[in-house]
């Protein structure tokens, strides 16, 4: 069939179907009518001006059609004027010339993406795809592009952990994503705002600590520094990234977030605990956890001299983490701050981890290398802090990234820990233990003394008292008891382990 200029062709109900050649000239077909619709053939069809104006709540259907499954065009203008009506693309690519135009778009008449087919804008400049993943979620994405290419996106009714596979995250984000496919044989610049609604936002996610997040596979996401901020608008919502890179014929996904979208650094320390360190079995005693006195949430909120920075705070741990014995048993809680790498006086962010016998420091998880999310790339100083124990910071910078794992063995030489100040533990070294009242030194004697706060803070100036089975920072040997005298006693464990016999010597933290 070859349409006149200006003709009008009005399907009232009517499937549009073409098995051969259709010429559209600058011609208009109306799809109307009160059910649904479906544009049919064996061949591809162009058309300059298309309307689909329905009844409502009725669809235009474009299903997978042997032989070709191949792409439909609109050469000018679709124009979506029904009430409630949707555009049903399945498998099947709509492609948009470079000065066609989707006109009367909103939340009742859109483009839904549920299979492989994108909508494509050729020599994209500016353009809005009016997408959404069903019938019900509209969440159309704007793009703007320096350079040249052609885009196709569709949306994915989930954020999933890979992109585009794997499983749907449930809380922290947008419950949406953006799959935009390039092909043109030079790199261009992009700027990406997604739109989305409340209704989308699913448990945990933060409106105010928020971005548009680039999947980068295994998992990770790219979210960090300046792109992280506050959604805009009061509902429908946007959030803008701009910069982004794209190379020739590329895919990637790209999904609103908070924590679980953000850039994540990896590293895995290692260290000893004075306190709870046995040199017959080169590894520490788990005595709080085989007494289950852990906190199943982490106590340095909670403790003097201690304040969380950045996302840190607030983490907890499974009680299934500390069912685990063995060598990757846990400990205690310890408090993990990541400094700036040019001044290490400044802390950045941090986050309460977990210790295990063996000296490993991990995640929540128990097992897991340490995570700070939401960083560039770069080089950090890492410090490791506990509540009864001397901190103690890495020597160097280490270059974090979410890959490869950065490992750092404190354990190995006494000056892995800036300034030296580690505790002679055999042929390994730990922090020192005896910081009973959580400043940065150690002493029996003197202003704010340990031994002080040990016999009149904890003990009540008793001698005889036992406090059992409690978790508290005057238990200095990390056996769960606090006692001044008797077996395995905190005093001497002071006095005599921690300060060799010494009732003026005085253990300082360095100024990292």
């Amino acid at each position: 069939m070859t349409m006149v200029d200006a003709t009008h062709l009005v399907l009232v109900h009517l499937n549009f179907k073409n098995n051969g050649t259709f010429t559209p000239a600058q011609s208009t077909v109306h799809i109307t009518g009160s059910g649904n619709d479906s544009l049919l053939g064996s061949a591809n069809t162009a058309f300059y001006n298309l309307t689909i104006e329905k009844g409502v709540g009725t669809n235009f259907y474009i299903p997978p059609e042997l032989p070709i499954d191949g792409p439909w065009y609109i050469r000018n203008d679709l124009v979506l004027g029904g009430s409630d009506n949707k555009v049903m693309l399945s498998i099947r690519d709509l492609i948009m010339d470079p000065d066609a135009q989707i006109l009367g778009a909103n939340a009742s008449r859109f483009i839904v993406t549920p299979g492989s087919g994108r909508v494509v804008k050729n020599g994209l400049t500016d353009f809005t795809f009016p997408v959404g993943a069903s019938q019900n979620r509209y969440t159309p994405v704007r793009v703007v592009q320096t350079g040249q290419g052609n885009i196709g996106v569709r949306c994915l009714p989930h954020v999933y952990a890979n992109g585009s596979s794997g499983n749907p995250l449930t809380s922290g984000v947008v419950d949406a994503s953006w799959e935009l496919s390039k092909s043109q044989p030079s790199a261009s610049t992009f700027t990406i705002t997604p739109q989305w609604n409340s209704a989308e936002e699913l448990s945990g996610f933060d409106g105010n600590d928020c971005g548009v997040s680039y999947s980068l596979g295994n998992g990770d996401w790219d979210l960090a520094g300046a792109n992280i901020g506050q959604k805009s608008g009061q509902g429908p919502f946007t959030r803008t990234r701009s910069g982004i890179t794209f190379g020739q014929n590329l895919t990637g996904v790209f999904a609103v977030g908070s924590e679980p979208l953000m850039y994540p650094l990896r590293v895995a320390p290692k260290t000893y605990l004075q306190g709870a360190y046995n040199a017959s079995t080169g590894n520490m005693n788990d005595n709080l956890r085989a007494l289950q006195i852990i906190p199943l949430q982490e106590p340095y909120s909670q403790t003097t001299g201690f304040t969380h920075v950045g996302r840190g705070g607030g983490e907890t741990v499974s009680p299934n983490v500390l069912s685990v014995s063995g060598n990757n048993a846990i400990v205690d809680w310890v408090f993990l701050e990541l400094r700036n790498g040019l001044n290490s006086s400044t802390v950045l962010e941090t986050r309460s981890a977990l210790i295990q016998r063996d000296g490993d420091v991990v995640e929540v998880d128990g097992v897991s290398p340490v995570i700070f999310r939401g960083r560039e790339a770069d080089d950090y100083f890492v410090a490791i802090r506990h509540r009864n124990h001397i901190g103690i910071r890495s020597t160097n910078v280490l270059s974090l990234a979410h890959q490869p794992v950065q490992y750092y063995d404190f354990t190995v030489e006494q000056f892995q820990a800036v300034g030296g100040v580690q505790a002679p533990l055999g042929n390994v070294w730990g922090m020192y233990g005896g910081n009973a009242n959580s400043n940065n030194n150690v002493k029996y004697s003197g202003p704010s003394n340990d031994q002080n706060t040990l016999l009149n803070g904890c003990l009540g100036g008793n001698k005889s008292l036992i406090l059992s089975q409690v978790y508290n920072a005057c238990d200095l040997n990390l056996n769960g008891n606090v006692r001044y005298s008797g077996p395995l006693n905190d005093q001497n464990f002071l006095l005599n382990t921690v300060l060799g016999g010494s009732k003026s010597k005085i253990i300082t933290q360095p100024n990292f």
